[in-house]
């Protein structure tokens, strides 16, 4: 498993985030995946899977692929220059070290802007986080908001078990989470993902 250091991601609650990217990304055939817990996306559901982390430590399989490494520094057009293939990114947990630098912000500008489909989550009330979240969906702004919504975790606290010092004193700094699902335009494309019909 991922060396984690904010354990109570790892509970089940915390876990459906993944769940909710999952059913918007559906329609993808490719996965690539920057930070987050490496391990939650279901990717029997996928042609192939890449999870970027530097954290992570678990092993590849036959579909999915995993980077240690931060992700400016990966060579992105092995995964991304695919014939015929539908990319969707998936970052759950906006801002939890991503280095949006000059350096690392125009990597990801050009990863938005080559994927077909985009899932990102993030904790509302933590600033620097807000602050990526919002210069990440700036890379899609010709593309549709497929969903936007947001839930409070912190009603289900109780069930969440032990919570880190830092989380406890506070607690809807890290709880009340939000989650965009945005589709690019991208030539050739403009019909929208196929089949081009998240309802029912």
């Amino acid at each position: 498993m991922m060396g984690y250091q904010w354990e109570y991601l790892r509970n089940r609650i915390m876990i459906s985030r993944y769940a909710l990217a999952d059913y918007f990304l559906q329609y993808c055939t490719d996965i690539i995946e920057i930070g987050g817990m490496g391990d939650f996306i279901n990717s029997s559901s996928f042609n192939s899977v890449v999870v970027c982390d530097p954290l992570c430590t678990l092993e590849s399989t036959s579909n999915i692929t995993y980077v240690k490494n931060l992700f400016e520094r990966v060579d992105w057009g092995v995964y991304l220059d695919k014939d015929d293939a539908i990319i969707g990114l998936c970052i759950v947990g906006v801002g939890g070290g991503l280095n949006l630098n000059a350096g690392g912000l125009s990597v990801m500008k050009r990863i938005v802007e080559k994927v077909d489909m985009v899932a990102l989550e993030v904790a509302v009330d933590h600033e620097p986080s807000m602050n990526d979240f919002e210069r990440i969906s700036e890379f899609c702004k010709n593309g549709n908001v497929v969903a936007d919504f947001e839930i409070d975790y912190s009603r289900s606290i109780s069930k969440i078990g032990d919570l880190e010092e830092r989380v406890k004193r506070n607690v809807d700094t890290f709880l009340r989470r939000r989650m965009v699902i945005l589709e690019n335009k991208l030539p050739g494309r403009e019909g929208g993902v196929p089949p081009g019909n998240l309802e029912g």
